[in-house]
Formats: structure tokens, C-alpha cells, sequence
């Protein structure tokens, strides 16, 4: 059986290789901490899922491509971590409205949103990451609609 998650694992760690986050961390923390959230939702704990967790910002934040994606992983997959991916001039709202209807993005994003919102990691949070942490809460908000 092949262990997508674990591949993207890989994958992500290859390319994210590093990358620091808000609070200086190594960037695959994040990815690792978003699939975890997704592995303790017992409605979405799929391999496929899991593989959307830790390549849902490689798109964006890496050289991968789509066809480098689709050469490792089915469809599925792949357009979820497409519609993860903001694209340039696409407003924050118009993003969560592309995302919604795929429920595996969706999921995703509710995680990726749920380990963003913690500002904790932050060691002198300022104003700006308290609005950040609010726009992220709309955003759970409009997705669990």
C-alpha cells in the first residue's frame, strides 16, 4: 500500500529545508503541527488528508511545482494542495471561497488556521500578529459554515 503521507512528509521537509516561521521555528514544525491537528479529527484522518497537511503551502513557499506533485501523487490531492494555494491578486475572501467546496482543502485549511491563530509561539506578539490572529478566526469561522 503506498503511504502518501509519509512521502509528502518527505517531500515537504526536501523543500521547506531552511524555511523558519513567525517565531524562527523550523517551517516544517508547522506542517508537521497542521497534520496533527488533521490526524486527531477522526472524520478526516485519511492518508490522502495527511498528505494534503504537509504539502498545503509547498506551491506557494517552494520551488515545487504542480507537475513535480503530480508525478508522486494522485489528483485528489494535488487539487487539494492547488486550492490551498493563494494566487496572486485573489483577494483573502475570494481564497476561502475557492477552497470551501473541497472538502479535503477545507480541512486543511481549518487546521492550518487553528496552529496560525496561536500566537504563543511568538515571543513579543504585536499589534500586527493580533490582527493576523483575528483575520485568522473570520476565516475559521467562515469555513465552519
Amino acid at each position: 500500500m503506498v503511504e502518501y503521507a509519509e512521502m509528502a512528509l518527505k517531500m515537504a521537509i526536501k523543500y521547506h529545508d531552511g524555511q523558519v516561521d513567525l517565531g524562527g521555528n523550523p517551517y516544517v514544525d508547522h506542517l508537521i503541527t497542521v497534520a496533527g491537528f488533521v490526524k486527531k479529527n477522526t472524520n478526516s484522518n485519511t492518508d490522502e488528508v495527511v498528505a494534503v497537511a504537509y504539502l498545503h503551502d509547498i506551491l506557494e513557499d517552494t520551488l515545487c511545482t504542480e507537475t513535480d506533485l503530480y508525478r508522486i501523487f494522485p489528483k485528489r490531492v494535488v487539487e487539494a494542495v492547488i486550492d490551498l494555494t493563494r494566487k496572486r491578486n485573489e483577494t483573502y475572501h475570494d481564497y476561502l471561497e475557492r477552497l470551501k467546496p473541497n472538502e479535503m482543502a477545507r480541512i486543511v485549511k481549518l487546521a492550518d488556521l487553528n496552529n496560525n491563530k496561536d500566537i504563543s509561539r511568538i515571543s513579543n506578539p504585536s499589534k500586527k500578529d493580533y490582527e493576523r490572529r483575528n483575520k485568522y478566526l473570520n476565516a475559521i469561522n467562515f469555513l465552519q459554515q
